[in-house]
């Protein structure tokens, strides 16, 4: 949303405000940042299921792989651990192996 060139940014800056010039908007819209949040509740992950698909213009599925790496170092470190915010290392989807 911080890209005035993408479509629809300049919309939805109405509807969410402008994280560029505002630090309120930037940091509400940070708050509903999935992966960014990971690791900031007081209680570990409940089960999860995540849905990627190859096809999605949206998001692409790496994102998704990102999110759940991390999720699992998060589950697997110790407390006072790396907090799971190492480099996302997610395979293209379809890439096999």
């Amino acid at each position: 949303m911080s890209d005035p060139s993408l479509p629809l940014t300049l919309e939805e800056r109405g509807e969410w405000g402008d994280p560029s010039s505002d630090p309120e908007d930037a940091a509400a819209i940070a708050g509903y940042d999935p992966y960014a949040n990971l690791g900031r509740a007081p209680h570990p992950l409940p089960p999860l299921l995540i849905h990627a698909s190859e096809g999605d213009v949206r998001v692409p599925c790496t994102q998704s792989l990102r999110y759940v790496q991390r999720a699992r170092r998060l589950a697997a470190a110790p407390q006072g651990g790396d907090g799971g915010r190492g480099p996302g290392e997610g395979k293209p989807c379809g890439g096999g192996g």
